[in-house]
């Protein structure tokens, strides 16, 4: 099971909402078992680890609901950027360091997701959004 590497402080990740008029937001996983706080903020019972293909100044990984894609959610544009596959609903993206969650060290966060948001809108413009079902 993936663990912080620090019991004592919290791990600052972010959270991309699937629905685009929703801000990127940063949020600290406080408990002992951060996976407990991951379902609190995406709303779900089960997160699937998935490793980020876009480009970071460190070792990340998104965490989105393992059963998104059968439920009605909408497209994560954002987080299908970052991950390099279509993924559905909520995601938050976290430091990974040998399979245990830490917190982001991204030098520039904003201007790595700022790069994510013109990307999904162009996505968006292209193709539209929507929600995914199976």
């Amino acid at each position: 099971m993936p663990r912080t590497t620090s019991n004592a402080s919290p791990v600052f990740a972010l959270l991309i909402p699937a629905n685009m008029e929703q801000p990127i937001r940063v949020v600290a996983l406080i408990s002992d078992n951060p996976l407990r706080d991951m379902y609190s903020f995406i709303g779900c019972e089960y997160v699937e680890r998935i490793r980020a293909l876009a480009s970071t100044d460190a070792p990340v990984a998104l965490w989105v609901d393992e059963e998104g894609a059968m439920k009605p959610n909408l497209m994560n544009t954002r987080a299908s950027i970052i991950a390099g596959i279509p993924l559905v609903g909520d995601a938050i993206l976290a430091g990974d360091e040998g399979g245990n969650i830490v917190s982001l060290r991204m030098d520039c966060p904003a201007q790595f997701m700022s790069r994510v948001e013109a990307l999904a809108q162009d996505w968006n413009a292209k193709y539209g959004s929507g929600s995914y079902t199976k």
